[in-house]
């Protein structure tokens, strides 16, 4: 077995500010608005050390760039990985089935996970996410509706939320989803 020991570092300027992809083995492993040297500390330990090369372009930020001109669905072409045991994995994989410009409670996140009484988990699940945006934590919200809190802080999660809001069809919001209410919206 070949073992890469490179990760390109890729960032985007989005609204929100920069958009940065750690890529190791043509898989996103960290995502975040943050600087590159921020999150390397969120890779796995055993890619910690390797140094990010910063690449002038790559593809993956055209799914980026998509999703902020409103084409939702393009980010989920990204592919990525991040295991941190069966419960968290199941927690995640339920996260990156909520469709795009859609809510869920932490509560209904549990229920979808294998431990549906795990809600206070679930919630730690959502803060150990490398990979933001990508797999959806910001759409996890309070049972009220209120936006909860966010590792880039609660102004870009509630941002993002009011971007996809503006987007989606309003048609297809399920009654039994809480429902984000959007304030000001932006535009690229």
């Amino acid at each position: 077995i070949m073992t890469t020991h490179h990760i390109d570092a890729i960032t985007t300027e989005t609204p929100l500010g920069a958009f940065v992809m750690l890529v190791h083995a043509g898989v996103v492993r960290a995502s975040g608005f943050t600087t590159v040297t921020e999150l390397r500390l969120r890779l796995p330990r055993e890619l910690q050390e390797i140094e990010p090369t910063h690449v002038p372009y790559h593809p993956f930020e055209n799914f980026v760039k998509q999703y902020f001109e409103g084409n939702l669905a393009a980010i989920s072409n990204i592919p990525h990985h991040q295991s941190g045991g069966d419960f968290y994995d199941s927690v995640w994989a339920a996260m990156s089935r909520i469709e795009p410009g859609h809510t869920l409670s932490y509560k209904q996140l549990a229920q979808q996970s294998t431990n549906p009484k795990a809600i206070r988990a679930v919630g730690t699940a959502c803060g150990k996410i490398r990979i933001v945006l990508i797999v959806p934590c910001h759409m996890i919200i309070k049972r009220d509706g209120g936006v909860g809190t966010y590792l880039y802080g609660s102004s870009i999660k509630k941002q993002l939320l009011d971007h996809e809001s503006s987007c989606r069809d309003n048609d297809r919001i399920s009654p039994s989803l809480p429902k984000y209410k959007p304030t000001a919206r932006w535009r690229l």
